[in-house]
């Protein structure tokens, strides 16, 4: 990756503050990361938003325009690039056919701006204290199957990932996340678990971020994965919203047919059987 090099997140919050900046990003990213910055009072720093093909609607009362209206001006300041990763080479390749290199990925960033320095960081966390958190949300046996017919081992898994991600996502974006997921298989299988690569959670194991990476560490029978851990300033529901939270009663909004139910259910049902 390109762009201006931040290692820390008070570099980012000292660049914001010093330079202004533009979010380019109106997605979920976008919004959480605007939300830390209000709640830092940080949000009259943020100059606009800028999408690939703009919007006559408002973004938390700023407008949203076009990356060809966007001029890269110095009073402009950085631009601070909230989509998640399997969006962030597309995102790239346009702000440098723009002439744009002043500009930073700050998902690696969000968590902390959200709820502040992780009580530890890259510690080996055993994978069941985060099942154990994890027993009502059935986000990792939708993973599961997705890795499951990637193998050829069942017929429904991609077909239950994207029914379960279109809760959240619009479809375009899933079928990005879901090659990104396929390459993340492809990887640990030719190299093994990158433990430089943590996932994210709070202090009771519930899962903030790293989902995909921790379905992938269950299926090749891995007994712990790294990851950054919080504390729980706030809970999953309130950070990421109730639809975001695999539970039944929100999954029924997915509209599986009664295979694909069963088949989840029993997959939920089976990884605690497994461990």
């Amino acid at each position: 990756m390109r762009g201006i090099e931040i290692k820390k997140t008070a570099g980012l919050i000292d660049e914001i503050c010093t330079n202004g900046a533009v979010v380019y990003g109106t997605g979920y990213v976008a919004e959480r990361f605007y939300r830390a910055l209000e709640n830092r009072s940080l949000q009259e720093k943020i100059r606009c938003f800028v999408t690939t093909s703009g919007s006559d609607e408002l973004f938390f009362g700023k407008s949203v325009i076009s990356l060809d209206e966007f001029s890269p001006k110095k009073e402009n300041g950085i631009v601070l690039v909230a989509v998640q990763e399997s969006l962030l080479e597309e995102i790239e390749n346009g702000l440098r056919k723009a002439g744009i290199t002043d500009y930073v990925w700050i998902y690696p960033f969000l968590y902390d701006m959200i709820l502040g320095e992780p009580v530890k960081r890259a510690e080996a966390v055993n994978i069941q204290t985060i099942l154990k958190a994890e027993r009502d949300n059935y986000q990792l046996a939708v993973r599961l199957l997705a890795i499951e017919e990637y193998y050829g081992k069942n017929e429904v898994g991609y077909s239950i990932y994207r029914k379960t991600m279109g809760l959240q996502s619009p479809s375009d974006t899933i079928e990005k996340r879901l090659r990104s997921f396929e390459s993340l298989i492809n990887s640990w299988e030719r190299h093994g678990y990158d433990k430089t690569q943590t996932s994210k959670i709070l202090t009771d194991g519930s899962i903030l971020d790293g989902t995909h990476r921790i379905a992938t560490a269950i299926y090749f029978g891995e007994d712990t994965i790294y990851c950054d851990i919080y504390p729980p300033t706030v809970s999953t529901e309130e950070l990421f919203g109730a639809e975001a939270i695999m539970k039944k009663n929100f999954l029924e909004a997915a509209e599986l047919t009664e295979n694909e139910w069963s088949v989840l259910k029993r997959r939920q049902a089976k990884i605690y059987m497994e461990t």
